[in-house]
C-alpha cells in the first residue's frame, strides 16, 4: 500500500517526474526494451494496452500524457470491460475519483482525480460513432495525466 500512496503524493506519470525532458524519457524506455516513435514534440508508444503520448512544452519538458484504446463496434463488451478494469486500476492506485460524471445524453463517462501534484481523468466513451466512410464504428477510453 505504501507504493499506491507514494504514486499519489508522486509528481509526476508512472515514476516519470513533471518537467522531464525528452532524452531522460527515451533512456529509461530503451532500457525497458520499449520501443517508441518521436513525433512533432512528442514521445508515442504502447504502455498498459494502450497508446501513450508523452507532451512536451515549449521548454521541452513533459507537461501531458495522454492514453487512449479504440475499440470497433463489435467490440462493445469489450471496450466496457476494458474501461471497467482501467477504473479498478485507477482506483486501487490512487483512491475514488473526487468527480464523477454520467453523461446519458453523449454516452460519456468521466472520472476525475486532483492528487497532490497531478490530476487524472478518466473518459469512457461508449457512444456508437461512425469514423469512416465504410460504416466503421468505435468507442473509446482515454486517460489524461496533467500536472497540477
Amino acid at each position: 500500500m505504501d507504493d499506491y500512496q507514494n504514486l499519489k503524493n508522486f509528481n509526476g506519470w508512472e515514476n516519470i517526474p513533471w518537467n522531464a525532458f525528452p532524452e531522460m524519457i527515451k533512456q529509461a524506455l530503451s532500457r525497458q526494451q520499449v520501443g517508441f516513435n518521436e513525433l512533432d514534440g512528442l514521445l508515442e508508444f504502447s504502455f498498459q494496452e494502450m497508446r501513450t503520448y508523452l507532451k512536451f512544452n515549449e521548454l521541452n519538458q513533459l507537461r501531458e500524457v495522454h492514453q487512449f484504446a479504440d475499440f470497433h463496434l463489435l467490440e462493445l463488451d469489450k471496450s466496457q470491460a476494458f474501461y471497467e478494469k482501467l477504473k479498478k486500476d485507477l482506483v486501487l492506485k490512487y483512491g475514488q475519483p473526487q468527480y464523477l460524471s454520467d453523461d446519458k445524453k453523449r454516452e460519456i463517462i468521466t472520472l476525475h482525480w486532483y492528487l497532490p501534484h497531478t490530476q487524472i481523468k478518466l473518459a469512457y466513451d461508449y457512444q456508437y460513432k461512425v469514423i469512416d466512410e465504410l460504416g466503421g464504428g468505435a468507442y473509446r477510453v482515454d486517460v489524461y495525466f496533467l500536472p497540477q
